[in-house]
């Protein structure tokens, strides 16, 4: 299977890993910025169960007529756009299945992350 090549802009930070539940959740902000500034972009990997997610504030909902797009098991996403980052909304696809993203945010260059 081909692996896709990504054309980063910035400096990437350590890998995040995060649980996804049955309630929406967001980014925090101690997450995707450093020092106050906000991250340019991110690579988000889902591992084993499927998520849904929004932006621009709207809340992904589960099921069949669920609200979001379909981030499948073993697929992955590239934020490029502070906005998308910010606003990233998601949940479990599907009730009472246990997801989980691994997410590395990207900064411009020259960005203090100490």
């Amino acid at each position: 299977m081909l692996q896709p090549v990504f054309n980063y802009r910035g400096i990437a930070t350590d890998t995040v890993r995060i649980v996804v539940t049955d309630v929406a959740q967001v980014f925090t902000l101690a997450q995707y910025a450093s020092n106050g500034i906000p991250a340019i972009a991110a690579f988000i990997t889902c591992e084993d169960q499927g998520v849904r997610y929004c932006f621009g504030g709207e809340t992904p909902t589960q099921g069949a007529a669920g609200l979001g797009h379909v981030l499948a098991a073993n697929s992955d996403i590239y934020l490029n756009n502070p906005q998308l980052v910010q606003t990233f909304s998601f949940i479990n696809e599907a009730n009472a299945t246990v997801a989980t993203i691994q997410v590395t945010f990207e900064f411009d260059i020259g960005t203090d992350l100490s």
